[in-house]
């Protein structure tokens, strides 16, 4: 059902019409292994992550983990699905996706975010302990330097 749904949202942008489509998606945020490889702790979950499809265009919002970034950072890219890629645009950068099946994967790179170092690592101690926390704690410091990383959104 979940994928019956996703590819009539896709096949709905691609031919332009005019319905309008809203979903809540289930969304992790994965942080390249260039700031380490550790497994799982490279992934950060998603919650407020919505999509929105009107006549052609998709619209992805979400907060980017605040364990990354320890402020609220609420982002918006837009853009149109050709052959199953999208380069989509907002203030805060480029975002390259692939449509798969049941799921989307963008690559993003932001240039503006807002960081405060000790609120993430707050976060990261009120959630994680031992060797996750470590793990956790490079991979966020890693990220405020060069804030890249890969949206996992499933349908």
């Amino acid at each position: 059902m979940k994928y019956l749904f996703f590819n009539l949202i896709l096949a709905l942008s691609i031919t332009g019409s005019a319905a309008e489509i809203n979903f809540n998606a289930n969304a992790a945020y994965e942080v390249p292994q260039k700031f380490g490889d550790f497994g799982q702790a490279r992934f950060f979950a998603m919650p407020l992550a919505s999509v929105k499809q009107v006549q052609g265009l998709t619209t992805i919002k979400y907060v980017v983990p605040t364990e990354l970034t320890g402020a609220v950072n609420s982002v918006q890219f837009t853009g149109r699905f050709t052959n199953g890629q999208s380069k989509m645009n907002s203030e805060y950068e480029n975002m390259n996706c692939i449509k798969n099946v049941g799921e989307l994967t963008c690559n993003v790179a932001f240039k503006k975010l807002t960081f405060d170092q000790a609120s993430a690592d707050f976060q990261l101690k009120s959630k994680f302990t031992g060797v996750e926390l470590r793990q956790r704690q490079q991979i966020q410091r890693g990220f405020s330097t060069d804030p890249v990383g890969i949206i996992h959104i499933k349908f």
